[in-house]
């Protein structure tokens, strides 16, 4: 549907060996203010990793970046752990 805001996670499953680089894509229509990046951890909680409104940001082995104009963000991944595990949302606002 025309004007439909849609916001997609690609790949939706995946499975790393311990030392993998790994791409997580964030797909959106629109975009109104902040794209975030969180992990869902079975012991901590939703924890927030990220939040963008342009460029690229940082923290360790994780990073990201977003372009607005082409409605993406990538998150990466390098030389996975296994405390990486977990489900990983993005969210638009």
């Amino acid at each position: 549907v025309n004007g439909q805001k849609k916001v997609e996670q690609i790949p939706q499953s995946l499975t790393l060996q311990e030392g993998d680089n790994v791409t997580l894509e964030c797909n959106f229509s629109f975009i109104e203010n902040s794209l975030q990046w969180f992990k869902q951890d079975p012991q901590e909680g939703i924890v927030s990793l990220f939040v963008l409104t342009i460029g690229m940001k940082k923290k360790g082995r994780l990073g990201t970046s977003i372009n607005s104009k082409e409605g993406h963000s990538f998150l990466n991944i390098t030389n996975s752990k296994p405390e990486d595990s977990g489900i990983y949302l993005c969210a638009v606002e």
